[in-house]
Parts: structure tokens; sequence; C-alpha cells
């Protein structure tokens, strides 16, 4: 019985181009993602991927705007194009993107005694303010990992794992020329952070969530910071580095 509700939807664009490597060969394996200013991703391709031929894309029906493109091949690199505008009913052709040829991290994940860990998610993420995609990987059974395609400069590692805290970052210099030399991640068991929450007068406070934060300031991935309070005002932080 309520009144309707009328709601205006703009008319999108679309965003094509191409991807190629340095050697100017098409690459038809690419993702292409459009992001919004915000950073928040707004569209991508239906299949993912450029495989229109000659490594051609097309993303349909995106919202008018400005958008950062980011293409991203595997273990062939990736690129990004800054400040591409996107007008309603039109086509934007941002030409032939250029993969820059990605670097190579190997490593090992390990426990507090030294023995690998099977089955760890490693991430890599480039340094800040540097707006690229997070590459994962994991594991094998004696803790080794691989992560291809990287781009060129400072990148740091993380490692997650069940049954371990997350680990602090490590900082790699990637350089598609030469080596990198093999990086060691280091998962500990953590310990265990447990307490009450309370109004004034002593009421068990249940609205809400418990954080920590490590007072260095480092970042531990983000796995042990915030816990549930339960309906007696307890809360439990587990794995904490």
């Amino acid at each position: 019985g309520g009144e309707g509700v009328d709601d205006a939807l703009d008319e999108g664009g679309t965003l094509t181009g191409r991807v190629a490597d340095e050697a100017g060969a098409p690459v038809e394996d690419a993702r292409v993602t459009a992001r919004d200013e915000s950073g928040r991703e707004s569209w991508r391709s239906a299949s993912g991927r450029s495989d229109e031929g000659d490594g051609r894309f097309t993303l349909r029906d995106v919202p008018p705007g400005r958008y950062d493109l980011e293409v991203q091949a595997g273990d062939r690199g990736e690129a990004s194009r800054a400040g591409v505008r996107v007008a309603a009913g039109r086509v934007t052709d941002v030409g032939t993107v250029v993969l820059a040829r990605g670097g190579v991290v190997e490593g090992l994940v390990v426990d507090g005694e030294g023995r690998g860990v099977a089955g760890a998610t490693v991430a890599a993420e480039r340094a800040a303010n540097v707006r690229t995609g997070r590459r994962e990987t994991q594991t094998g059974s004696s803790g080794a990992f691989e992560l291809r395609g990287l781009p060129a400069g400072a990148t740091f590692l993380t490692a997650r794992h069940p049954s371990y805290a997350a680990s602090s970052p490590v900082e790699v210099a990637v350089d598609p020329e030469k080596e990198t030399p093999a990086a060691r991640i280091v998962l500990v068991r953590g310990g265990r952070i447990e307490g009450r929450a309370a109004h004034r007068d002593g009421r068990p406070f249940t609205a809400g969530r418990v954080q920590a934060w490590p007072l260095d300031g480092r970042s531990s991935g983000g796995e042990w910071g915030q816990g549930a309070l339960d309906a007696s005002g307890g809360f439990v932080l587990d794995r904490v580095p």
C-alpha cells in the first residue's frame, strides 16, 4: 500500500582496448579491471580476460566517471592506466596497454622451529600508494612458494594459516632483470588476549567488537585484530603475534 518509488539508471559507457607484451605480441589471457576513483572495483569484463582476439577486451555498461584500469596476466606481468574517462553512451578506446615483464619471488614459510608450513597462503602487495592487485599463492608440502609476474619495485610478502598468527610483512625488492633473493617468512603460534567489556555500572557491554593493534605500528595482516563480544561482555583474541 505504500507509494511507488522511481529509480533512474544512468546510461553506461564502454571501455575497450588491446593488451600486448613488451615485444608487441597480443596477450589473450589478461584480466582487466576498472576501479572508480574511490578504489572500489566497479566493473569487470564478463569473462575477466582479453579474449576477443588479438588481445582485445571490452567492458560494457560501465557507469560514467573516471577510472583506473588494471591489467594482469599471470606470470607475464601487469600494467595500469590512470584517469580513464567513461562517458554515457560512448566508447572509450584506451589503445594498447603494454604489460611490463614481471619478476619472480621464491621463498619458504616456516614455523618458529624452522619447519616448513604446508598450505599457508602467501600474499604479495606493492608498497604504499601504489594501486595494483594483490597476488596470492599456496605453499607446498615443504613450505616452499613461488610468485611470478610481480611488478618491479618494493613488494611486501605476508603469510597466513589457520593454525598460526599472521606474519609480519617481509619486504623484497623485485627486479625482472635479476634474481630476487629467496624470502623467508616465519609463522608463530602466537598468544591469546582474553577480557571483558562492561558499562560503568558493571553491566556487560555486548554491542560491538574489540580491536587490538601492535604498538610498533607494524601491520600483521589483520587476522587477529578484532573479536566479538559474547552475552557477558567477554572476548577472546586468539593467535596474537
